[in-house]
């Protein structure tokens, strides 16, 4: 399987390739045959990368150490869910994972919009093929996931400390099914400047797909927000990961694009705008993508700067020339767009009405949320088992801790030192919070990292209580460090709010004439 696997990422970048080539070809000579060849040659890349993904996560399985990858990020001892996760700890994987996720957003793309928009498909499918094209090139030139060792070590060095989190196994693939559903509406908009026709059905699937990025691009900064929260030294630095931060741009520019496809999307003065804005989405998706490969900067999950950032600057500088070329010279006088423009009542508007109000209701239950921040408290004190120590909060409440004894005890592949902290406010204790000290060990009990801090979060409707313990006396006493951290509460609850908020915005609704 894992020979095979290797094999695969070669063949998956001809049929990309071959899927492009006869598109466009097929397209511009009205040849069904070379158009149903692309087709098939889309899902024929799609089928092959997930057999490259199959092989690696076989050779992950397997604890095979003869590959890099498998050394770099796993140990015989880690737990399955990280030796699953482990695919994207790394460069390779990471854009094998992109490669994967953006293959199975074409390929569905295509299928279910084949017959809807048959004369933009050709263009629609060539498009959606040269992007997916590009990753595979660098997987199987510069980036290879099975690049192989010269001395197999006897056991690997295991995963980094920061990404043995359960952010880490949902974080990265959310986020990526974000920003690759971007290229869809950017390769519909480029098949239109193209072929010089837009009209509303085109819109309302742009708009459709537009609504899924922007959901999962939401869930996927959130997941990436409560990863880094938990983490000691980045409470009140949420967005410290530069992949969530990167993501914000394409995030931002879908969000502006729900309001004006969701109300007025195809106004005459707005069609321009929001092809602009597709386009823009789309190659700051792209860019978040290379971030989270480690391509173009070295990000907080530590990757070193891989040799695809060159790849990835030459790919956006060719995108951006394009679409520019495309948007001076195809823009004006689209045939159809009188059409989108006379069609007010596309369909979804009536839940548009609905939802949009629910989404910024979210965006500002977020936004007081990360006010709070603002009345921040963070003490650094030494806690006595038996001697209360009392703390005051922003809001000038009093809070009592006291240290409940140090332990010691060994988990699958770490050796724990743990403080256990009872905390009350006032007479009325709220719970007991336990921080530790973790040491990762591979299976040969060798340290495979530094010391790793991790936090202990209380959390109440009003605010939390973050407590991390970094320095364990012989006494049973804890140097202990204590962040009060108002509304964060409103956080979560206005995430979720604005994603339930988008996924009423795909219900499909009834035109309004």
């Amino acid at each position: 399987m894992i020979l095979v696997g290797e094999l695969s990422l070669w063949v998956a970048l001809l049929m990309a390739v071959w899927a492009a080539t006869v598109s466009l070809a097929g397209g511009i000579q009205q040849r069904s045959d070379l158009i149903a060849s692309g087709e098939r040659g889309i899902y024929a890349a799609l089928w092959m990368t997930a057999l490259a993904a199959l092989g690696l996560w076989t050779a992950l399985s397997a604890h095979d150490l003869s590959f890099a990858h498998v050394a770099a990020f796993t140990s015989a001892n880690l737990p399955r869910v990280y030796t699953f996760a482990a695919f994207w700890a790394g460069p390779a994987g990471s854009l094998l994972l992109w490669a994967l996720i953006l293959a199975a957003c074409s390929a569905a793309a295509v299928r279910v919009n084949r017959a809807r928009h048959r004369e933009l498909i050709p263009c629609v499918t060539g498009v959606l093929a040269a992007v997916v094209a590009f990753p595979l090139l660098a997987l199987c030139v510069a980036e290879n996931p099975y690049r192989r060792i010269d001395w197999v070590p006897l056991d690997g060095r295991g995963m980094p400390p920061l990404l043995q989190q359960p952010g880490m196994t949902l974080h990265p693939p959310v986020l990526y099914i974000g920003l690759a559903a971007t290229t869809v509406p950017f390769a519909l908009i480029v098949a239109s400047l193209l072929r010089r026709n837009l009209n509303a059905e085109v819109i309302e699937t742009i708009r459709r797909w537009v609504v899924v990025s922007w959901i999962a691009l939401t869930a996927g900064i959130l997941l990436g927000m409560w990863w880094a929260y938990g983490e000691t030294g980045w409470s009140g630095a949420w967005t410290r990961d530069a992949v969530g931060s990167a993501a914000l741009f394409p995030w931002a520019v879908n969000t502006v694009l729900l309001h004006s496809l969701g109300a007025r999307g195809a106004r005459g003065r707005m069609l321009g705008v929001n092809a602009a804005l597709i386009s823009f989405a789309f190659l700051f998706a792209t860019y978040s993508a290379f971030v989270a490969d480690g391509g173009i900067v070295a990000n907080s999950h530590g990757y070193s700067q891989s040799p695809v950032r060159r790849w990835a600057i030459v790919f956006l500088v060719l995108a951006l020339a394009a679409v520019g070329y495309l948007l001076v010279t195809r823009l004006r006088g689209l045939s159809g767009a009188e059409d989108a423009i006379a069609e007010p009542g596309i369909s979804g508007r009536r839940a548009s009405r609905l939802a949009l109000p629910i989404v910024y209701a979210g965006m500002i239950l977020v936004i007081v949320g990360l006010g709070g921040q603002q009345m921040r408290k963070r003490y650094d004190v030494i806690l006595t088992p038996g001697q209360p120590r009392e703390l005051r909060d922003g809001f000038g409440r009093a809070w009592r801790f006291t240290s409940q004894g140090v332990s010691q005890y060994d988990e699958l592949n770490r050796s724990v030192i743990a403080g256990a902290v009872d905390v009350a406010r006032g007479d009325r204790s709220v719970g007991i919070v336990t921080a530790e000290e973790r040491q990762y060990m591979n299976s040969r009990g060798e340290p495979t990292a530094e010391p790793w801090i991790e936090a202990a979060t209380l959390g109440t409707v009003t605010e939390d209580v973050q407590l991390a313990v970094v320095e364990f006396g012989r006494d049973e006493s804890v140097r202990a460090q204590i962040a009060f951290n108002p509304l964060v509460m409103l956080v979560w609850i206005g995430g979720l709010v604005m994603v339930v908020g988008g996924a009423m915005l795909l219900a499909p609704g009834r035109s309004e004439g």
